[in-house]
């Protein structure tokens, strides 16, 4: 009888230490002196690239800045390729950085397929994570996601509001990729800007990937102005052949599809459009000014709004890793999320009870001056709500 009790209790101690090391960051006791692993699901390849390196140098640089390390514990940064349009390989690499890696936060995919292929996996794990934005609101039924730009439209519907009033445009034509977060972002600017007594006199809508725009530019109608959006490499091209056909409405970019350290590339094809964005260098701040001095000194170029983004997300999660002291538990990271205020170089970001964050938005106008292209500010629009998208008009899609 004492050695079945002897057996039975080396059994227990047994399964108890495999449970510990397989936790990892997600056991029950977090707090020790293993090192915190943050996943990322970036795009490394695919049309969206470009964003996933920036975005992994905004990262980098906010753990730099931090010394790799938060309430006295090393943290690591695992990333991983989501392939911008992989859903399936997506989720098989959110379940290692869960189930192998055992990160206890995941910074997840940029494109909205994508994103929602993850999101199912991680509630179930109930493992916290956060975007840049979430192009609908239902996504919202998941918990553990925290959306650092709310639904990414409310700055677009300011610009609708801004076109409108004070730029007293009356009519549109609208042209925009075939997925659902770029109509949501045309779909918002137009609807503010109906609201207040404009007209949409046209919709164009090209598939993904697409490269040539002449079809869509020699069928273009003639209104008070341009409204467009197009992510990935696709805004170059679409503005160069807009100019190629000398069109001379003035152009509206519902959310910054360009960035600012392409402009010099772009050149006088890019002066004069008016846009929105949540952050740019012409944001004239102490704050802002360090952070691009420091960039700059990092990387060799300034920070746009994607660089900004990398940092601002890792700087939330390292806010609230220090918040909870450490403990990387997904209830008290919760907790943390909830109650995070962040002074960002842009200002003030915080998620609050909805998980829905809101920044400052600013709309600017590209301008040239002595040979040199950049982001004007023209307003600044503070303490915005969330859009739930599901209010716009169904007839703006």
């Amino acid at each position: 009888m004492r050695k079945l009790s002897i057996f039975m209790s080396l059994i227990l101690i047994i399964v108890t230490l495999v449970t510990v090391i397989l936790g990892g960051c997600r056991a029950k006791t977090t707090k020790t002196s293993e090192p915190i692993k943050i996943g990322a699901l970036i795009s490394m390849t695919g049309f969206l690239a470009d964003l996933g390196s920036r975005y992994k140098d905004g990262f980098n640089l906010a753990l730099k800045e931090a010394g790799w390390e938060v309430a006295g514990r090393k943290v690591e940064l695992i990333l991983e390729d989501d392939g911008t349009m992989d859903v399936s390989g997506s989720t098989e690499k959110a379940k290692k950085l869960v189930d192998s890696d055992h990160v206890c936060l995941v910074f997840t995919p940029i494109f909205q397929a994508t994103l929602r292929a993850v999101l199912p996996y991680l509630e179930t794990m109930k493992v916290p994570s956060i975007s840049e934005f979430c192009s609908n609101w239902d996504l919202q039924k998941y918990q553990y996601h925290h959306s650092s730009l709310g639904t990414g439209i409310e700055g677009c519907y300011e610009l609708g509001l801004y076109a409108y009033n004070t730029l007293g445009f009356r009519t549109l034509t609208i042209m925009t990729e075939d997925s659902i977060a770029t109509k949501n972002y045309i779909a918002s600017t137009a609807w503010a800007f109906t609201n207040q007594g404009g007209t949409v006199i046209q919709k164009q809508y090209f598939p993904m990937g697409n490269t040539d725009f002449g079809p869509f530019m020699a069928s273009l109608k003639k209104a008070d102005a341009f409204l467009f959006f197009a992510p990935g490499n696709t805004p170059f091209q679409l503005i160069k052949q807009y100019r190629q056909f000398g069109i001379k409405m003035p152009i509206l970019m519902a959310f910054d599809c360009i960035g600012e350290q392409y402009l010099q590339q772009m050149g006088d094809d890019a002066v004069g459009i008016i846009g929105v964005i949540h952050y740019t260098q012409a944001i004239d701040t102490p704050a802002n000014k360090k952070f691009i001095e420091t960039y700059e000194k990092t990387y060799g170029r300034k920070p746009d709004n994607i660089d900004f983004l990398g940092y601002t997300l890792m700087s939330l999660a390292l806010s609230a890793l220090k918040s909870t002291g450490g403990d990387t538990s997904p209830e008290k990271i919760q907790a943390a999320l909830a109650d995070v205020k962040y002074d960002s170089p842009a200002g003030p970001v915080s998620f609050g009870p909805t998980r829905w964050g809101m920044m400052t938005e600013y709309i600017f106008k590209i301008v040239k001056e002595n040979n040199q292209y950049f982001y004007k500010i023209l307003e600044t629009r503070k303490n915005l709500k969330p859009i739930d998208e599901a209010t716009l008009p169904k007839s703006l899609f």
